[in-house]
């Protein structure tokens, strides 16, 4: 199986996300997890953080077009819409995100 670094730039926005909350709610022991695998012959990659998870309310709205917790000063709204759209549309793979036993995981099959 071979990744290309095309194939993980959307990544970089779960990346950010997680850099991001992680600082906002001061972790004390701020952690990222990356994991790179295979299942049924796609590529996986999860993105994993111990910040505690995203708030139920908002989880549906996460992926839409300009949606945005950050504020108008530091956030647009289209870099997860974005990366959903390149993975989905353009690679013909998943992005789907879950709140894990310590925070949230992104999931990119391609």
């Amino acid at each position: 199986m071979a990744i290309g670094m095309n194939s993980l730039r959307p990544s970089s926005t779960s990346l950010n996300n997680a850099r991001d909350v992680l600082t906002e709610r001061n972790i004390q022991d701020p952690k990222v997890w990356l994991t790179i695998g295979s299942e049924n012959g796609r590529a996986v990659v999860t993105i994993a953080d111990n910040a505690g998870g995203i708030p139920e309310e908002i989880m549906g709205k996460i992926f839409d077009p300009y949606f945005t917790t950050k504020g108008p000063q530091t956030g647009t709204g289209v870099g997860l819409f974005m990366s959903k759209t390149i993975i989905e549309k353009n690679m013909g793979g998943r992005l789907t995100v879950r709140n894990a036993a310590r925070g949230a995981e992104f999931r990119i099959e391609a």
